[in-house]
C-alpha cells in the first residue's frame, strides 16, 4: 500500500508538537527518556552492579525491571537504590497469568509466578509500598493485557489502580495494549485505570512487508495512541531483538536508527526491548544516539 508521504509528515507534525505541548506541563515523563529492558545476569542470578554498567556506558536515563525468576523481587529494592545512586529512574514490567513462569504445561490460570502468584492486587500492593521508599520507581506496567482479561476484568483492573494510588497517589500504572488491540480495549471501560500504555511496534498490518527495514508507519502509530488515549503517557516499543514474527535478517542497523529517532522525537519515549549486547550493531546504534541528545536524570 502506499504511503501518502504529504499526509505522514502532516501527522509526524502533529505528533511533534503533542509531544512539546505536555513537555510544558512539567510532567518528568516527557522530558525525554530512553529505557532498557531485562535484567543482565550471570550465573542465573541477577548482577545488579553489571546492570548499572551496561545502563551508564549505553547513557540511558531508565531501566524497566522484569520481574520474572526467582530472584528478582527480593532484589529489587536494592537496585532501586543503586539506580537512584546514578540518577536512573526505574519502571517495573510483570508477565501475565498467560507468560507466568512455573507451570508452563497448566492453564494459565493453574500457574504460579514468585512470590504473589496471580493475585495482582498483592503485587500492587508491594510494589506500591516499595515505591514509597524509592522515588525513582515511577511506573510499573503488565505484559500483553489483552489476552489475559479473563482475569483483567475492567473491575479488576479498577481494583489494581485504585489500591495503588491509596498507597502512594505518585505511582503509575501502564498496559502494554497493541496498535489493533486499543480501540476495543477503551471500549471495553479501560481508559481511567492506566497512566500509560506500550505498544511493540510491529507495524499497523496492511505495512507489514517494512517490518525491520523502515519505520515509515510509525508516526501513524503513536499517533493513534495520542487520540485513543489522551493524556496517557505513550511509550513505543522498538525491537532491537528481531520479532518472532519478522523475517531473517531484519532488524537492520538503519531501521533502527530511524525507529528510536521518531519515537524519541514523536513520543518523547524510547524503551528498548531487548537491552542489546556490547559488540553488535544494536549496541552502538543505541549508544550513538544517546551520545547526540541531553537525556536528563529524574529530578526527586
Amino acid at each position: 500500500m502506499p504511503i501518502n508521504i504529504q499526509f505522514l509528515n502532516a501527522i509526524s507534525n502533529e505528533n511533534v508538537r503533542i509531544r512539546e505541548e505536555r513537555s510544558k506541563s512539567g510532567d518528568q515523563f516527557y522530558r525525554g527518556i530512553v529505557s532498557l529492558y531485562v535484567q543482565v545476569r550471570r550465573e542465573g542470578k541477577t548482577d545488579i552492579e553489571a546492570t548499572i554498567d551496561r545502563a551508564k556506558d549505553l547513557g540511558v536515563n531508565c531501566f524497566t525491571y522484569l520481574i520474572y525468576g526467582k530472584d528478582d523481587f527480593d532484589l529489587f529494592p536494592e537496585f532501586c537504590s543503586e539506580a537512584r545512586s546514578e540518577g536512573i529512574e526505574v519502571w517495573v514490567y510483570l508477565v501475565p497469568p498467560s507468560e507466568a513462569p512455573i507451570g508452563r504445561d497448566r492453564p494459565p490460570e493453574e500457574r504460579r509466578y514468585r512470590p504473589f502468584d496471580l493475585d495482582y492486587i498483592k503485587w500492587t500492593e508491594e510494589l506500591a509500598r516499595i515505591s514509597l521508599n524509592h522515588p525513582n520507581f515511577t511506573l510499573w506496567m503488565i505484559d500483553d493485557l489483552y489476552y489475559n482479561l479473563w482475569l483483567f476484568t475492567p473491575e479488576y483492573t479498577r481494583e489494581i489502580y485504585k489500591t495503588m494510588k491509596k498507597i502512594n497517589p505518585k505511582l503509575n500504572f501502564g498496559v502494554c495494549i497493541y496498535f489493533e488491540q486499543i480501540i476495543r480495549f477503551i471500549n471495553k471501560g479501560y481508559l481511567p485505570y492506566f497512566d500509560a500504555v506500550l505498544w511493540g511496534y510491529q507495524h499497523a498490518y496492511p505495512f507489514y512487508p517494512y517490518c525491520g527495514l523502515t519505520a515509515i508507519t510509525l508516526p501513524l502509530e503513536i499517533n493513534h495512541f495520542y487520540k485513543t488515549c489522551p493524556e496517557k503517557v505513550v511509550i513505543p516499543c522498538i525491537y532491537f531483538s528481531p520479532h518472532s514474527s519478522w523475517p531473517k535478517g531484519r532488524p537492520t542497523k538503519e531501521y533502527l536508527e530511524e525507529a528510536t529517532e521518531t519515537a524519541y522525537e514523536q513520543a518523547g519515549i524510547v524503551w528498548v526491548y531487548t537491552t542489546p549486547a556490547p559488540g553488535t550493531f544494536q549496541y552502538k546504534v543505541l549508544k550513538e544516539f544517546t551520545s547526540s541528545i541531553r537525556l536528563e536524570k529524574l529530578s526527586i
